[in-house]
C-alpha cells in the first residue's frame, strides 16, 4: 500500500511530537512548567509541517514576488519573454548590451533602437562619424543621430547579434528600444500589466 503525501505528513508530524514529548519527560520537568514548553513545540512542529507541506506553493510564490521586486524579463521554456509594466505606465526592459547592464524603455513610437552618445561610449559601441548624421523629430525638437551595430542586445531569453542602432547626440537621456528590433520578433503584444514578445 503507498502512502499519500498527507499520511507521510501526519506520520512524520506524530513523531515530532513524540519526540517533544519525551524530552520534557526525561527532563523530568513540573507539569505547570512543562505546559508553556509544550505549547511552544507545538507551534513550532506546526509551523514546520505547513511549511514542509506547502514547500513547492512557497517557492512559486517567493519566485514571483523577486521577478516582480526585480522587474526583470521572464522568459518562459516556450522562448516568449514577459515584461512586466512599471509604476509609471511603461515598459522598461532590462536588457544587456555586449554583455552590459542596460535598460531600455521601449517605445512603439521610435523607429530606431537609440542609446544616448555617453551611454553609448561607456557601452563601448563605435560610432563611425565620418558620414552625414540622420536628423530625427523628437518631442523635444529635432535631433542628430549616428549610425552604429552593437555586437549582441539580449532581452531575456531573445538574443540579436551585430545589431544596427543609433545613438544620438543632444536631449536624450535614456536607452530606447524601439521598432527595429520589435520588428524581428515573430509577435509582441501587450497581455494586462506585461508585455509578451514572441521571438
Amino acid at each position: 500500500m503507498n502512502s499519500s503525501p498527507d499520511s507521510t505528513g501526519i506520520i512524520w508530524y506524530t513523531v515530532m511530537v513524540v519526540i517533544a514529548l519525551s524530552a520534557l519527560m526525561a527532563r523530568r520537568i513540573p507539569w505547570r512548567q512543562a505546559f508553556p514548553m509544550v505549547g511552544a513545540w507545538f507551534v513550532i512542529i506546526a509551523l514546520l509541517f505547513v511549511g514542509f507541506s506547502y514547500r513547492e506553493q512557497a517557492k512559486a510564490v517567493w519566485a514571483q514576488v523577486t521577478q516582480d521586486f526585480r522587474d526583470e524579463p521572464r522568459t518562459d521554456e516556450s522562448g516568449i519573454v514577459r515584461i512586466p509594466r512599471d509604476e509609471s505606465g511603461h515598459f522598461i526592459a532590462k536588457a544587456q548590451v555586449n554583455g552590459q547592464d542596460v535598460a531600455f524603455l521601449i517605445d512603439t513610437g521610435a523607429t530606431y533602437t537609440s542609446f544616448p552618445e555617453a551611454m553609448a561610449l561607456d557601452l563601448g559601441i563605435i560610432v563611425d562619424k565620418s558620414g552625414f548624421p540622420t536628423i530625427s523629430s523628437t518631442a523635444n525638437g529635432d535631433v542628430r543621430d549616428w549610425r552604429a551595430r552593437v555586437s549582441s542586445l539580449r532581452v531575456g531569453g531573445i538574443v540579436r547579434n551585430d545589431f544596427p542602432v543609433r545613438v544620438t547626440e543632444g536631449q536624450l537621456s535614456e536607452a530606447l528600444l524601439g521598432m527595429n528590433w520589435l520588428s524581428t520578433l515573430k509577435s509582441w503584444r501587450v497581455e494586462g500589466s506585461e508585455m509578451v514578445l514572441e521571438p
